[in-house]
């Protein structure tokens, strides 16, 4: 269901030559980070699967290997007729959460950083304020193991729409580097 990523080179040359996505690189912490930045036409503009992909997915500057793999695009209902639900398939319903999302990285020169798409910004920075040692060590296992733990980031500065009177990082997926695949078990990791 989605492609094999192993290295930057089965990406970016697959996506350099559109104009919407953007290679970001970060020589500070030692990532590179590919991202679409603008939405045009969602048909032509993720037409592949490795371009929808390419929603803040992370790699080594210095091996290109991947690093972590947030979110893949997906679409509002009506984007593309193709991605409608199948309504024989089950699923389960999450609360919309409105703010930022926010994956860790074990950065090659400064340990682990939380990221948005975009990478280390001022968001980032300030999900960071909710790091635990305990949590810290439980992203650093994930993590090491070739899983992106993916949280949605609400807080009091960090403001879309609604109002959220204290920080927080709520996990919404794990998700396996190089093949992509959602694991199913949150409950264990404290969802």
């Amino acid at each position: 269901m989605f492609p094999i990523i192993h290295n930057i080179e089965e990406v970016w040359p697959l996506v350099k030559n559109k104009k919407e996505f953007k290679l970001s690189e970060s020589k500070e912490y030692g990532f590179s980070s590919i991202c679409y930045f603008i939405t045009t036409n969602c048909k032509t503009q993720f037409d592949t699967s490795i371009s929808r992909e390419c929603r803040g997915i992370k790699f080594s500057l210095s091996t290109g290997d991947i690093l972590a793999r947030p979110f893949h695009k997906f679409f509002n209902r009506g984007e593309i007729s193709e991605e409608e639900p199948n309504s024989n398939i089950s699923f389960t319903i999450w609360d919309k959460l409105d703010g930022s999302m926010i994956h860790p990285i074990i950065t090659p020169l400064k340990g682990i950083k939380l990221c948005t798409k975009a990478g280390i910004t001022d968001i980032s920075l300030g999900a960071e304020s909710l790091l635990t040692k305990e949590l810290t060590l439980k992203l650093t296992s994930l993590l090491t193991q070739g899983i992106t733990p993916i949280f949605e980031y609400t807080s009091p500065t960090n403001r879309i729409v609604l109002k959220y009177d204290q920080p927080k990082l709520t996990l919404l997926a794990l998700r396996e580097n190089i093949s992509g695949f959602y694991l199913d078990n949150l409950e264990e990791y404290g969802r």
